[in-house]
Protein backbone atom coordinates (compact mmCIF):
# COMPACT_ATOMS: atom_id res chain seq x y z
CA UNK A 1 0.00 0.00 0.00
CA UNK A 2 1.16 3.42 -0.62
CA UNK A 3 0.67 6.88 -2.15
CA UNK A 4 0.51 7.11 -5.79
CA UNK A 5 -1.56 7.75 -8.92
CA UNK A 6 -4.67 5.20 -9.24
CA UNK A 7 -4.17 3.85 -12.98
CA UNK A 8 -7.87 3.75 -13.06
CA UNK A 9 -9.37 7.43 -12.07
CA UNK A 10 -5.58 8.81 -12.29
CA UNK A 11 -6.10 11.09 -9.05
CA UNK A 12 -3.15 10.78 -6.18
CA UNK A 13 -4.48 8.42 -3.51
CA UNK A 14 -3.53 5.56 -1.45
CA UNK A 15 -3.05 2.76 -3.89
CA UNK A 16 -2.91 -0.73 -3.99
CA UNK A 17 -1.10 -3.07 -6.62
CA UNK A 18 -3.90 -5.52 -8.06
CA UNK A 19 -2.47 -9.36 -8.18
CA UNK A 20 -4.47 -10.15 -11.39
CA UNK A 21 -3.51 -6.90 -13.50
CA UNK A 22 -0.70 -5.66 -11.91
CA UNK A 23 -2.44 -2.18 -11.83
CA UNK A 24 -2.00 0.50 -9.39
CA UNK A 25 -5.81 0.99 -8.56
CA UNK A 26 -7.52 2.70 -5.39
CA UNK A 27 -9.84 1.49 -3.29
CA UNK A 28 -12.89 2.95 -4.58
CA UNK A 29 -12.02 2.12 -8.58
CA UNK A 30 -11.65 -0.88 -6.93
CA UNK A 31 -14.93 -1.59 -5.23
CA UNK A 32 -17.05 -0.77 -8.62
CA UNK A 33 -14.46 -2.56 -11.13
CA UNK A 34 -17.60 -5.48 -11.69
CA UNK A 35 -14.32 -8.06 -11.89
CA UNK A 36 -14.88 -8.19 -8.39
CA UNK A 37 -18.29 -8.44 -8.18
CA UNK A 38 -20.18 -11.82 -7.06
CA UNK A 39 -23.99 -12.40 -6.66
CA UNK A 40 -24.74 -11.99 -2.56
CA UNK A 41 -26.35 -14.45 -0.67
CA UNK A 42 -28.39 -12.14 0.95
CA UNK A 43 -30.00 -9.43 -1.39
CA UNK A 44 -29.46 -11.53 -4.17
CA UNK A 45 -27.89 -8.20 -6.28
CA UNK A 46 -24.08 -8.27 -7.51
CA UNK A 47 -21.74 -6.65 -5.95
CA UNK A 48 -18.36 -6.54 -3.84
CA UNK A 49 -17.59 -10.12 -2.49
CA UNK A 50 -17.09 -8.08 1.99
CA UNK A 51 -17.37 -11.55 3.10
CA UNK A 52 -17.46 -15.34 2.17
CA UNK A 53 -18.32 -18.15 4.09
CA UNK A 54 -16.90 -21.29 4.27
CA UNK A 55 -19.79 -23.07 2.07
CA UNK A 56 -18.96 -20.35 -0.37
CA UNK A 57 -21.88 -17.58 0.06
CA UNK A 58 -20.58 -14.45 -0.36
CA UNK A 59 -22.21 -11.22 1.71
CA UNK A 60 -21.69 -7.53 0.07
CA UNK A 61 -20.63 -4.68 1.21
CA UNK A 62 -24.33 -3.26 1.59
CA UNK A 63 -25.37 -6.32 3.69
CA UNK A 64 -22.45 -6.17 5.93
CA UNK A 65 -22.97 -2.69 6.74
CA UNK A 66 -26.68 -3.25 7.33
CA UNK A 67 -25.64 -6.48 9.65
CA UNK A 68 -23.26 -4.12 11.42
CA UNK A 69 -25.99 -1.19 11.76
CA UNK A 70 -28.47 -3.49 13.73
CA UNK A 71 -25.76 -5.05 15.99
CA UNK A 72 -26.09 -2.92 19.23
CA UNK A 73 -22.98 -4.62 20.70
CA UNK A 74 -20.80 -2.46 17.56
CA UNK A 75 -22.78 0.57 18.81
CA UNK A 76 -20.34 3.19 20.94
CA UNK A 77 -20.97 7.19 22.09
CA UNK A 78 -20.25 9.46 19.72
CA UNK A 79 -17.85 11.72 20.77
CA UNK A 80 -19.40 14.93 19.00
CA UNK A 81 -23.01 14.36 19.70
CA UNK A 82 -22.87 11.82 22.24
CA UNK A 83 -25.49 9.82 21.25
CA UNK A 84 -24.61 5.77 20.94
CA UNK A 85 -24.70 4.95 17.74
CA UNK A 86 -23.22 3.35 14.97
CA UNK A 87 -19.12 4.30 14.07
CA UNK A 88 -18.61 5.48 11.18
CA UNK A 89 -15.13 6.82 11.83
CA UNK A 90 -12.72 7.92 14.18
CA UNK A 91 -11.06 10.56 14.97
CA UNK A 92 -6.84 11.28 15.85
CA UNK A 93 -7.71 10.18 19.49
CA UNK A 94 -9.16 6.97 18.50
CA UNK A 95 -12.94 8.16 19.92
CA UNK A 96 -16.23 7.35 18.33
CA UNK A 97 -18.03 9.38 15.02
CA UNK A 98 -21.63 8.46 14.25
CA UNK A 99 -22.52 8.56 10.39
CA UNK A 100 -24.82 11.57 10.79
CA UNK A 101 -21.66 14.09 12.81
CA UNK A 102 -19.52 12.28 10.26
CA UNK A 103 -21.43 13.75 7.30
CA UNK A 104 -21.39 17.01 8.72
CA UNK A 105 -17.48 16.99 8.92
CA UNK A 106 -16.89 15.71 5.02
CA UNK A 107 -19.30 18.67 4.11
CA UNK A 108 -17.54 20.88 6.68
CA UNK A 109 -13.81 19.59 4.73
CA UNK A 110 -12.71 22.15 2.08
CA UNK A 111 -10.30 20.03 0.82
CA UNK A 112 -13.22 17.78 -0.65
CA UNK A 113 -14.92 20.89 -2.47
CA UNK A 114 -14.99 21.33 -6.32
CA UNK A 115 -17.06 23.19 -8.71
CA UNK A 116 -19.80 21.27 -10.23
CA UNK A 117 -19.36 20.52 -13.74
CA UNK A 118 -23.40 20.22 -13.65
CA UNK A 119 -24.52 23.18 -11.32
CA UNK A 120 -21.58 25.13 -11.42
CA UNK A 121 -21.35 25.79 -8.23
CA UNK A 122 -18.72 24.99 -5.21
CA UNK A 123 -20.01 22.28 -3.25
CA UNK A 124 -18.72 18.91 -1.72
CA UNK A 125 -17.43 16.88 -4.48
CA UNK A 126 -16.59 13.36 -5.90
CA UNK A 127 -15.20 11.88 -9.15
CA UNK A 128 -17.87 10.78 -12.16
CA UNK A 129 -17.12 7.83 -14.22
CA UNK A 130 -15.68 9.96 -16.82
CA UNK A 131 -13.33 11.54 -14.50
CA UNK A 132 -15.75 15.09 -13.68
CA UNK A 133 -16.59 16.70 -10.96
CA UNK A 134 -20.09 16.15 -9.54
CA UNK A 135 -21.74 17.04 -5.86
CA UNK A 136 -24.12 14.66 -4.74
CA UNK A 137 -27.33 16.67 -5.54
CA UNK A 138 -26.46 16.75 -9.24
CA UNK A 139 -25.52 13.01 -8.99
CA UNK A 140 -28.59 12.41 -7.52
CA UNK A 141 -30.93 14.09 -9.54
CA UNK A 142 -29.25 12.38 -12.63
CA UNK A 143 -30.14 8.89 -11.02
CA UNK A 144 -33.69 9.59 -10.97
CA UNK A 145 -33.99 11.04 -14.21
CA UNK A 146 -32.13 7.68 -15.65
CA UNK A 147 -34.89 5.46 -16.92
CA UNK A 148 -32.33 2.75 -17.08
CA UNK A 149 -32.50 2.94 -13.17
CA UNK A 150 -35.94 2.87 -13.30
CA UNK A 151 -37.66 -0.32 -11.61
CA UNK A 152 -42.11 -1.12 -10.99
CA UNK A 153 -42.48 -0.24 -7.31
CA UNK A 154 -44.04 -3.49 -4.99
CA UNK A 155 -46.13 -0.94 -3.51
CA UNK A 156 -47.87 1.17 -5.88
CA UNK A 157 -46.78 -0.44 -9.05
CA UNK A 158 -45.49 2.46 -10.96
CA UNK A 159 -42.12 2.69 -12.56
CA UNK A 160 -40.03 4.83 -10.75
CA UNK A 161 -36.42 5.40 -9.40
CA UNK A 162 -35.76 2.73 -6.05
CA UNK A 163 -35.23 4.86 -2.99
CA UNK A 164 -35.22 1.52 -1.09
CA UNK A 165 -35.53 -2.20 -1.35
CA UNK A 166 -37.55 -4.52 1.46
CA UNK A 167 -36.62 -7.58 3.00
CA UNK A 168 -37.44 -9.68 -0.04
CA UNK A 169 -35.10 -7.25 -2.25
CA UNK A 170 -38.41 -5.89 -3.90
CA UNK A 171 -37.94 -2.08 -5.02
CA UNK A 172 -39.60 0.74 -3.14
CA UNK A 173 -39.97 3.95 -5.10
CA UNK A 174 -38.96 7.22 -3.19
CA UNK A 175 -42.83 8.37 -2.85
CA UNK A 176 -44.04 4.93 -1.02
CA UNK A 177 -40.80 4.87 1.31
CA UNK A 178 -41.46 8.68 2.31
CA UNK A 179 -44.93 7.47 3.38
CA UNK A 180 -43.91 4.26 5.05
CA UNK A 181 -41.56 6.10 7.24
CA UNK A 182 -44.00 9.48 8.47
CA UNK A 183 -45.58 9.10 11.91
CA UNK A 184 -46.12 11.41 14.96
CA UNK A 185 -42.75 12.48 16.57
CA UNK A 186 -42.63 11.54 20.26
CA UNK A 187 -40.85 14.87 20.76
CA UNK A 188 -42.55 17.72 19.01
CA UNK A 189 -45.89 15.78 18.18
CA UNK A 190 -46.17 16.79 14.52
CA UNK A 191 -46.86 14.27 11.50
CA UNK A 192 -43.35 13.82 9.78
CA UNK A 193 -40.60 11.87 8.38
CA UNK A 194 -39.12 9.52 11.70
CA UNK A 195 -35.81 9.94 11.85
CA UNK A 196 -34.93 7.28 14.62
CA UNK A 197 -36.38 6.64 18.06
CA UNK A 198 -39.75 8.14 17.44
CA UNK A 199 -38.28 11.49 16.41
CA UNK A 200 -38.63 13.46 13.28
CA UNK A 201 -35.58 14.65 11.55
CA UNK A 202 -35.96 18.12 13.31
CA UNK A 203 -35.74 17.01 16.80
CA UNK A 204 -33.74 14.48 16.40
CA UNK A 205 -30.58 16.50 14.83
Amino acid sequence: MLNNVCDVCKESKTVHTNRKTGKKICISCYRKDPSNHEKCSVCGNMGRVAIRHINGDVICDTCRSKARRKDRSKHEKCSICERVKFVAKRNEAGEAICEVCNKVLIGKDTTKHGICFVCKKEKNVEKNKNGLAVCKSCKNKAYYHNPSKHKKCSKCGEVKPVAKRDKNNEPICPMCWRRSKVGRCTSCRKKNVIKAKGLCHTCFK
